[in-house]
């Protein structure tokens, strides 16, 4: 049986039933990254800046959620809509974002190596070839015409995809690029590529936007590529920590 909470402003999660626990599965809009030429904000006081982050899940039956530190964090990504020059250097590059925030966060997380990923584009989710792995990102890069979002000026779309309903456990998130996009600015402006690498691996790790350009998570994507203060203090209040576990 399914069920639907209040709709929020964007497509709600879908309620489902898996055995003795309920698992959400997320069909949400994901949060949708462009590309922005528009002033830098003034940045508010170093004091304000940790305090700058926000959750995926702010409001609603799933506020408050976040990923256990009990095990690690594993994911896959499928590079077939890469140029075969550009596959191994961006995921490289992508290693290295999601090692940034495993970092922030206290995490540990491993590569299981490259797959074929199908995007179902009603779901906004990726699809192995076997069963859906628990506490893991999935990772494509793809056209607008596979996924619609991704039309200029739109570069980037991530958030999570599976929520333990009971405990509020993140057990899977899903980010999806633009492929000409990264192809073409992965030679010309790495920087941005991993800009837009962190900004989207904290959507699906569970973060929302920060206002200030002097975090990561910040909507105009431009050429950072380090974490800020609240990106850092933002990762760690997603992180459950495992039962006995000195807090």
């Amino acid at each position: 049986m399914t069920t639907r909470p209040p709709l929020p402003a964007s497509p709600a999660p879908a309620l489902a039933s898996r055995g003795p626990s309920r698992v959400l599965v997320l069909a949400v809009a994901l949060v949708a990254t462009l590309i922005l030429a528009s002033p830098a904000a003034a940045a508010p006081a170093p004091s304000r800046l940790a305090d700058d982050h926000t959750s995926f899940f702010a409001d609603g039956p799933l506020a408050g959620s976040g990923w256990s530190a009990c095990r690690a964090i594993t994911w896959s990504v499928d590079v077939r809509g890469l140029p075969d020059d550009r596959r191994r250097a961006e995921v490289r590059r992508f290693a290295a974002a999601m090692d940034s925030w495993a970092s922030a966060a206290g995490l540990d997380v491993d590569f299981t190596g490259r797959e074929r990923l199908d995007y179902d584009a009603r779901a906004y989710l990726l699809r192995p070839n076997g069963p859906p792995r628990e506490r893991h990102v999935y990772v494509s890069f793809l056209t607008p015409r596979q996924a619609p979002l991704l039309a200029p000026p739109v570069v980037g779309l991530g958030n999570p995809s599976r929520v333990i309903a009971e405990t509020r456990e993140i057990t899977a998130g899903v980010v999806v690029f633009r492929s000409g996009f990264v192809a073409a600015a992965g030679r010309r402006e790495p920087d941005r590529v991993r800009h837009l690498y962190l900004h989207e691996i904290g959507h699906a790790l569970g973060l929302g936007h920060a206002e200030s350009t002097a975090n990561i998570m910040h909507p105009a994507i431009g050429t950072r590529t380090s974490l800020g203060p609240g990106d850092r203090a933002g990762i760690r209040s997603l992180v459950q920590a495992c039962p006995g576990t000195a807090q």
